[in-house]
């Protein structure tokens, strides 16, 4: 008599094992740590080009950034966010990369032959497709970052933007100090960009063993070998379009005034703008760092409807982000003068009044970032869709009546405009999405 024997078990490939996430804190001073590095090094970047350029050479490095800002942001679909809150597994990241690689891809062909028909001067073009082969190299990488924050692996995420950054201003700075060329100095930036996208990508195959934790048999595939599916790229873009049309939107509410001050007081007036603008970046980073450390923990805390967790997790987000840019404003008023003298030169020294007045608007920002965060841990995408729309139309006409007129101060004072409506807008859905969970 022949005993049917059970079914042998299948050995669970190394990679499906539950990955541990690290404490918030952890998560959060790696990103800090990495932000941060990167953020110097891009500021370094445009200090460079004032010292040995020009404000004028700076006005058409921030112009091609505003240009292809947009597009980008709208190509990328804020598939990094969503792929972060993905708490009950919805899509695999083979999903994920395949749209992304494709949406790049068709970014990248439109802004090249926008710059090729535009009415620009030679260098321009140029300095703007350079511009394009960096955000798309970028575009790859970021959402490689939403991979390893799912799992609360920031310190992934941070030593490769460090490497990013570090890389890149060498390239820039030596390429710049030898040959005062603007161009040449972006190339470098897109080989410390394609180091970036080379070490994550790496990582990531060492890290989960080739796949994805808690795939099924039928998604054990290679983890960076995308997934051509139609059916599912189709119903993740349809999820995930508000999101890039939002992103598209607040990347135009900080164009748009440039684009305003450009056409009406020239490149120089604009260089001068972008270089206190950036000035900002450290609080930006600090909170863009904080908000994407938070942003799985916020998912979690919603997935398990706790309300109150939630909220208070999300206010002091909101308030160490206000804190953060009154503090900004307050050194400006101390020390504003000596510090944009040291760092750029008397031209920015005499522009304080205009930082005062963005380190006050980067409070507002601040908040609505991290309200923003918390409206994607909500999945409440077709609202942000919403908000976006009246936010960009407030600070477009903001932006005609008050950048003519008023110049630098008058661009800072349309982000402030724009913002105070994104806060109001959003504390209502985000109440409301707590009212829903509560009752």
């Amino acid at each position: 008599m022949v005993v049917d024997q059970p079914p042998a078990r299948l050995k669970k490939p190394e990679a499906s094992k539950v990955i541990a996430p690290q404490s918030l804190r952890r998560n959060f001073s790696w990103t800090i740590v990495g932000n941060v590095v990167y953020a110097i090094t891009q500021w370094a970047i445009l200090t460079t080009i004032v010292k040995l350029g020009n404000p004028e050479l700076l006005g058409e490095y921030a112009l091609a950034l505003a240009l292809t800002a947009p597009v980008f942001a709208f190509s990328m679909l804020q598939l990094r966010g969503i792929q972060a809150t993905d708490a009950r597994n919805e899509y695999m990241f083979g999903q994920y990369w395949a749209l992304r690689i494709m949406t790049s891809g068709f970014a990248s062909i439109g802004l090249v032959l926008f710059a090729i028909l535009s009415r620009y001067d030679r260098h321009l073009k140029l300095v703007i497709i350079l511009v394009v082969l960096v955000k798309c190299i970028d575009s790859l990488s970021d959402v490689l970052y939403g991979l390893f924050q799912k799992y609360e692996q920031m310190d992934m995420i941070a030593r490769a933007q460090a490497i990013n950054g570090v890389v890149s201003l060498a390239m820039f700075v030596g390429a710049m100090s030898l040959t005062q060329s603007l161009l040449l100095g972006i190339i470098g930036s897109a080989f410390g960009s394609l180091a970036m996208l080379t070490y994550y990508a790496l990582r990531a195959q060492r890290l989960f063993g080739g796949v994805e934790p808690g795939a099924s048999k039928t998604e054990m595939v290679r983890l960076l070998i995308p997934t051509w599916d139609i059916r599912s790229m189709s119903t993740l873009t349809v999820l995930a379009l508000p999101l890039g049309v939002v992103m598209m939107l607040n990347s135009l509410n900080t164009s748009i005034p440039r684009f305003v001050l450009e056409a009406s007081y020239g490149k120089y007036e604009l260089g001068i703008y972008a270089g206190l603008a950036y000035l900002l970046v450290a609080g930006s980073t600090v909170c863009s760092a904080l908000g994407q450390s938070a942003s799985p923990r916020l998912a979690k805390l919603f997935a398990k409807e706790e309300s109150r967790r939630f909220m208070a997790l999300l206010t002091r987000l909101i308030l160490f982000g206000v804190g953060i840019g009154l503090a900004g404003a307050l050194l400006t008023i101390v020390a504003g003068r000596q510090l944009l003298t040291l760092i750029y030169s008397a031209a920015y020294a005499d522009q304080v009044n205009v930082m005062v007045a963005l380190a006050i608007s980067a409070s507002f920002t601040f908040a609505a970032s991290f309200l923003g965060f918390g409206m994607t841990a909500l999945r409440e995408f077709k609202s942000q869709f919403g908000i976006g729309v009246c936010v960009t139309l407030v600070g477009g006409i903001a932006s005609l009546l008050l950048v003519p007129p008023f110049g630098l101060l008058g661009a800072a004072a349309t982000l402030m405009i724009g913002q105070s409506i994104k806060i109001l807008l959003a504390s209502i859905v985000v109440k409301r999405a707590m009212l829903a969970i509560n009752e």
